[in-house]
C-alpha cells in the first residue's frame, strides 16, 4: 500500500494494530505505533483503543495506562480495553478503580464491562467484589444472559466459592451449554474435587450434551489413577478427539503425572504429523513444549534437549520451558547458554525468559552476569514486571548485594503506575530477614502499611522471624499487634515466633502466658521453644510442663528427657 504512495488512514492503522494484538505481536504493533507518531497524524479514539488493547494484552500495562491517561476523548470501549488489560494480568484492584471512575464519568457500563470485571475477580480476596457485580447484573436483568452467567460461574470458581458457582450453575437450568459445563468441570478439577468433576462429566453425557475436546482435556486432569485416564483416553479416541492438540497435550500430562513416560512419549509420537500441518502447527508446538516440560520435570534433561533440538519450529515458550528445566535442575550455566542461542536466532525474550535468566544468575551467584541481565531487562521494558523484578531482587540477595535489591525494589515502586503487590514486598522483607537486618525488615513492614498494602500471613511471619533471630522482643509483640490491626489472622506459627523471642529473652512467665491465651492450640514448635529456653534458664517447673506436652505430641522424641535431665543437673542459682 505504502509502496504505491497510498498513505494509510486511521481505519487501516486500527485494523493492523488489532491484527497484531490478536496474535500477540508486540514488536510489530510498536512499529505501527511509531509510524502513526512519525506521520504527524492525530490518532482517533478507535486507534487509541487498539493501541491500549495491544499494550495491555502483551503485558505492557504501564504503557497501556500511559496511552489511556493521555486520551483527550475516551469511549466506553476505551475503559473496557483498560479494564480488560488489568483483568488479564490479575490486577483486580486497578480494574475496579477504573470501574468506579466509569460511574463517576456518568458512563453506563455494558455487558463487556461486567464480563471484564468478573475476569478480574480471579482470587478469593475478590469474591465480595464479584458478588457485588453479580447483584448489579441481576438488578439490570442481565443474569439470564448465557455469556454473563458463564462469566459469573467462572468468577465464583476462580475465587474458590464452589457454593457460588453451584448456585449460578443451578440457576441456569436448561440453559446450560458446553461452555457452562466445561467451566464447572474445570473449577472442580482446579480446586481439588476430582470426584465431582467426574460426576459432572457423566451427568453431561446423561443429559444428552456431548462433551467436546476441551471437556476431555479438563477431565483428564481429574483422573486419580492411570486406569481412569486410560478410560477417558479410549473415549476421546472413539470421538475423534485424540488428534486434537489440546487433548493430546492433556494426555501427555496425565501419563506423565502417573510416571508412564512410555505412554506419554507414544501419544507425542503419534501426534508428530501436526508438525507439517500449517493450520495445526501452533498446537503442535504446544504439544512438543509439553513433552519437553515432562522430561525436564523428571530430570531427563538430555531427552528434553533432544526433543527441543528436533523441533522444526519453536516458540519463545519452547525456549522458556527448556530454560526453566535447566534452572529447576540447578544448571544455571546451561540456562544462560540457551539465552545466548536465542539471541543468535533472533528470538525476542519475554518476561518469563528474563525471570529465568535472573534465577540462573542467582544459582551461579554471578553478580556481573546478573547486572548485565538487569541492564537488558531495563532496556527491554520489563523492569516493572513483578515476577522479573522479584527474580532480580532474589539474585542480588543471593549475591550478597541487599542494597542493590532494595534499589531495584524502589525503582519498581517509582516506575509502576499500579500498586506493588504483596509478593514483592515480602521478597524484600525476606532478604532483610535472611541477611540479618531486622530493623530494615520492620521499617519495610511499616512502609507497606503506609502504601496501602495490608500484607498477609507471610509478611507477618517474615517480620516475626527477623525479630526472633535478633532478640527484638518489644518489636515482635508490636509487629503481631500491627498485623492483627491490618486484618491478618495470626496463625500457630506466628504465636510460636512470639513465644520463641520471649523465651530466648528469659521472659518465660510471659511466654507461658501467651501460650495459655492463644486463640489456637499451641503447636509442638512453641512447646519446644519454651522447653529449650527453660533448659537454658534452669526453670525446672515450666520445663517439666513443656516436656510433657512435647512427649504427648511426639512420644518417640527423646530430646525432652535429655533437656529435663540437663535442667535437673544444672546448679541452682
Amino acid at each position: 500500500m505504502q509502496e504505491e504512495g497510498v498513505q494509510p488512514d486511521m481505519f487501516v492503522y486500527s485494523s493492523v494494530v488489532g491484527a497484531y494484538c490478536a496474535v500477540g505481536d508486540l514488536q510489530r504493533g510498536q512499529e505501527i505505533h511509531r509510524r502513526i507518531v512519525d506521520s504527524g497524524m492525530t490518532p482517533d479514539v478507535v486507534v487509541h483503543n487498539s493501541l491500549v488493547n495491544l499494550y495491555a494484552k502483551c503485558g505492557r500495562i504501564d504503557d497501556a495506562r500511559s496511552l489511556f491517561d493521555g486520551m483527550q476523548v475516551k469511549s466506553l470501549a476505551s475503559w473496557n480495553a483498560m479494564i480488560a488489560g488489568y483483568a488479564h494480568l490479575d490486577l483486580g484492584d486497578e480494574a475496579f478503580d477504573l470501574f468506579r471512575c466509569i460511574d463517576l464519568e456518568g458512563l453506563g457500563p455494558d455487558m463487556l464491562t461486567f464480563i471484564n470485571l468478573l475476569g478480574a475477580c480471579s482470587t478469593p480476596e475478590f469474591v465480595d467484589a464479584g458478588r457485588n457485580i453479580h447483584a448489579r447484573v441481576a438488578a439490570l436483568g442481565l443474569d439470564s444472559n448465557l455469556v454473563l452467567a458463564t462469566a459469573l460461574l467462572d468468577m465464583y470458581a476462580k475465587c474458590g466459592s464452589i457454593e457460588g458457582a453451584r448456585s449460578v450453575f443451578a440457576s441456569m437450568a436448561d440453559n446450560k451449554n458446553q461452555v457452562s459445563w466445561n467451566a464447572m468441570i474445570a473449577a472442580r478439577v482446579e480446586y481439588g474435587h476430582p470426584d465431582e468433576a467426574m460426576y459432572l462429566y457423566h451427568q453431561m453425557h446423561l443429559q444428552g450434551l456431548k462433551p467436546n475436546a476441551f471437556t476431555s482435556a479438563s477431565v483428564l486432569g481429574a483422573c486419580v489413577c492411570v486406569e481412569q485416564g486410560m478410560q477417558i483416553h479410549s473415549w476421546a479416541m472413539s470421538c475423534g478427539f485424540e488428534d486434537d492438540p489440546v487433548v493430546r497435550t492433556a494426555l501427555v500430562n496425565m501419563y506423565s503425572k502417573f510416571g508412564r513416560l512410555e505412554e506419554a512419549a507414544k501419544v507425542f509420537a503419534d501426534g508428530q504429523g501436526f508438525q507439517n500441518d500449517p493450520v495445526a502447527g501452533h498446537d503442535s508446538i504446544v504439544l512438543q513444549n509439553s513433552i519437553i516440560n515432562m522430561y525436564a520435570r523428571c530430570g531427563s534433561l538430555d531427552e528434553a534437549r533432544a526433543c527441543f533440538d528436533s523441533m522444526p519450529r519453536r516458540s519463545v515458550v519452547s525456549w522458556n520451558v527448556l530454560m526453566s528445566g535447566y534452572v529447576e535442575q540447578q544448571q544455571g550455566e546451561e540456562s544462560l547458554k540457551l539465552v545466548r542461542c536465542m539471541d543468535w536466532q533472533g528470538i525476542h525474550p519475554n518476561a518469563f525468559t528474563f525471570s529465568c535468566v535472573a534465577t540462573a544468575c542467582s544459582l551461579l551467584k554471578d553478580l556481573r552476569a546478573g547486572r548485565a541481565a538487569h541492564s537488558r531487562i531495563v532496556a527491554s521494558g520489563f523492569d516493572t514486571d513483578r515476577v522479573v523484578v522479584t527474580a532480580l531482587m532474589d539474585m542480588y540477595g543471593r549475591c550478597g548485594s541487599v542494597e542493590a535489591a532494595r534499589r531495584t525494589f524502589d525503582d519498581m515502586r517509582r516506575r509502576c503506575s499500579t500498586r506493588v503487590d504483596v509478593v514483592s514486598w515480602n521478597a524484600m522483607m525476606g532478604l532483610y530477614s535472611h541477611h540479618g537486618q531486622p530493623r530494615e525488615a520492620l521499617e519495610l513492614f511499616g512502609e507497606m502499611g503506609l502504601a496501602g498494602e495490608a500484607g498477609n500471613e507471610v509478611s507477618l511471619t517474615l517480620v516475626l522471624h527477623a525479630c526472633t533471630h535478633a532478640g527484638l522482643v518489644a518489636d515482635a509483640v508490636e509487629a503481631l499487634a500491627r498485623g492483627v490491626e491490618a486484618g491478618i489472622v495470626p496463625s500457630r506459627e506466628h504465636y510460636a515466633c512470639v513465644v520463641d523471642v520471649l523465651a530466648r529473652a528469659g521472659k518465660l512467665e510471659v511466654a507461658e502466658e501467651v501460650m495459655n491465651n492463644m486463640p489456637v492450640e499451641p503447636g509442638i514448635g512453641a512447646w519446644k521453644c519454651l522447653l529449650g529456653a527453660c533448659a537454658v534458664h534452669g526453670d525446672a517447673g515450666r520445663g517439666s510442663s513443656a516436656a510433657q506436652h512435647v512427649v504427648e505430641m511426639q512420644p518417640t522424641n527423646a530430646a525432652p528427657y535429655v533437656l529435663l535431665s540437663n535442667i535437673a543437673k544444672a546448679p541452682k542459682p
